[in-house]
């Protein structure tokens, strides 16, 4: 754990820093998000996805939710969080970023469900990754993978436990030494 000392900033005084790929990791006050805690320091995660060469500036995200894959603006979804909010910052080329949003952008339009039955197998157990439905966490590592390998990957040795990350996992599985940083949203 030990990663709740992250510097905190302002979410408008870092979004135009936010990049494709970055994950957003979340720590709600739910009382299934405390289960999750349990075993995770972070109980969602997410995906930031830019879409700058249409015009559009805002930052978004991509996660998975009970609905299946979303595609919101994180600053709204921030404001209704209720609960810490992290951003963790990979280093990644501007190709690789390229590519996850692309791959983001495609299992959107693919309807991509949420994966119910192994989120409540991930809490009692570790659960095997799976490319049709996704749990928040599994999708945000399998976007990263895809946007560095460009292709999805079966487990390899970027996935010790060949299994199907849980939040919490993200950071210490990425390797590349990225940035956590606590977002705050200061009051206009």
């Amino acid at each position: 754990m030990g990663k709740m000392n992250a510097p905190k900033r302002d979410y408008y005084a870092v979004r135009d820093q936010m990049q494709t790929g970055d994950v957003i990791l979340w720590q709600g006050r739910s009382l299934f998000a405390r289960m999750i805690r349990w075993f995770s320091e972070f109980s969602h995660a997410s995906t930031v996805t830019r879409i700058r060469q249409y015009g559009w500036e805002r930052v978004s995200v991509t996660e998975m939710l009970e609905g299946g894959m979303e595609f919101r603006t994180l600053s709204e979804r921030i404001k209704k969080f209720k609960g810490r909010v992290f951003w963790y910052h990979i280093p990644a080329t501007n190709e690789q970023r390229f590519l996850m949003g692309q791959y983001a952008l495609e299992m959107l339009g693919q309807g991509v469900k949420y994966d119910y039955k192994g989120l409540f197998a991930n809490i009692f157990g570790r659960i095997s990754q799976n490319a049709k439905r996704f749990i928040c966490s599994e999708w945000s590592w399998q976007d990263w993978i895809y946007g560095k390998y460009a292709e999805p990957k079966e487990p390899t040795k970027e996935n010790p436990f060949g299994k199907a990350p849980r939040p919490g996992d993200i950071i210490p599985w990425d390797n590349s030494r990225g940035e956590l940083t606590e977002i705050i949203m200061e009051e206009a």
